[in-house]
């Protein structure tokens, strides 16, 4: 394993999702790499957006250098591990940080598996609306000859294949409930219909539900660990059973009265086929559905990432928000947090069920981070 505490970190995330201890993550470029892996024909900084840059490689957005086609470096499995092999080799992982393969062909890919088309750019995923009508179509059903579901499933295996243990492989970041009905109706059809015919939007959501699930349980059954555990693509989340992370971005559109009617269910029905849960929360507009995510059992932890413009994780501003979650049971995930501002943050809200992450400029500043916050073992 590219981590010379993987065991503990467990002990650690387990401990945190439980709601009895903290969770640090420290990245940091690595003094001396894991391994000699030579440099990948294409670096893809999309492949693994939560590691630094690795050394000797341009700085930007953009993938370097300029693919033959975008498609070929998001799908083509040796291209992708090549690139976070790379990544992974060149990356301290502090605290309960861990190497993974992460797999995902962009957010939203449970559209493609219900028949979106994907459109690939430098560094997102756009997906192509395709049903016309939200009665028209025949149900939406899991299909294993869909050309995007095979694709995924290739990068996924070539990833257990040659994981030999230094790294784990991640499930993707298929998002999920009305976020994918409007990917594949467009949003402003997939908000019409909200307002029309919400029987119809329960209905799909409960087939996106079923696809969902049956496309996790193939997924987990290839990178599934002696535990039952897997790590998800999004958050750097691992737990001791099947996890996932859920979403509604939509939610920023929806009244409270909308969200519990008609993404609510879904919801929880899709959290009971789960172990472990965590909810990622998405800007200040959608703050006003809380209170209906904290009175809801099955998700255990809430994670929230602030809007462009705002204040990242760390800030003072955010304390208020950290409080009344952990006040309401649940576990807390910050992201985007400054090394310096973890230990005022730790003072503010306590350290039981949080969960901070953060990056520091080399291995040596990780390590003395970890050391001041007592969290070096």
């Amino acid at each position: 394993m590219w981590k010379d505490d993987w065991k503990l970190a467990q002990e650690r995330l387990t401990a945190w999702w439980r709601h009895t201890g903290p969770a640090i993550s420290v990245m940091a470029p690595k003094d001396t790499p894991w391994a000699d892996i030579a440099p990948p024909r294409y670096y893809l900084p999309f492949c693994q957006p939560n590691a630094p840059r690795p050394p000797g490689l341009a700085n930007g957005a953009h993938i370097v250098p300029a693919p033959p086609t975008h498609e070929l470096v998001w799908t083509d499995p040796h291209i992708r591990l090549e690139s976070a092999l790379y990544a992974m080799a060149h990356t301290f992982y502090g605290g309960e940080a861990f190497p993974y393969f992460d797999t995902h062909l962009g957010p939203c890919t449970l559209a493609a598996f219900a028949g979106a088309t994907p459109v690939f750019e430098d560094d997102s995923v756009w997906f192509q609306p395709c049903m016309t009508s939200l009665s028209d179509p025949p149900p939406l059903r899991f299909d294993a000859a869909n050309q995007w579901w095979q694709k995924q499933m290739a990068i996924i295996a070539h990833g257990v294949a040659k994981a030999d243990g230094r790294f784990l492989v991640s499930v993707p970041d298929m998002i999920e409930n009305v976020d994918i009905l409007a990917a594949l109706r467009g949003t402003t059809d997939g908000l019409l219909d909200m307002a029309l015919d919400p029987a119809g939007v329960l209905q799909r959501v409960r087939e996106l539900n079923e696809l969902y699930h049956e496309a996790f349980a193939r997924m987990h059954a290839l990178v599934g660990d002696a535990r039952g555990g897997n790590c998800v693509s999004v958050f750097d989340i691992w737990a001791p059973g099947k996890t996932a992370k859920i979403q509604c971005d939509l939610a920023a559109m929806l009244s409270p009265a909308m969200f519990n009617e008609l993404v609510r269910p879904g919801l929880e029905e899709q959290c009971a086929q789960f172990d472990f849960v965590l909810f990622h929360l998405d800007g200040s507009q959608a703050m006003q559905h809380l209170d209906t995510l904290l009175q809801m059992d099955c998700i255990d932890a809430i994670e929230w990432t602030p809007e462009p413009g705002a204040p990242w994780g760390g800030s003072p501003q955010w304390y208020g928000l950290y409080r009344k979650i952990l006040a309401a049971g649940k576990s807390v995930q910050a992201v985007f947090v400054k090394p310096d501002e973890i230990e005022p943050l730790f003072n503010a809200v306590g350290r039981a069920g949080v969960f901070v992450m953060t990056r520091t400029t080399t291995e040596t500043a990780a390590r003395h981070l970890l050391d001041q916050l007592g969290a070096r073992r």
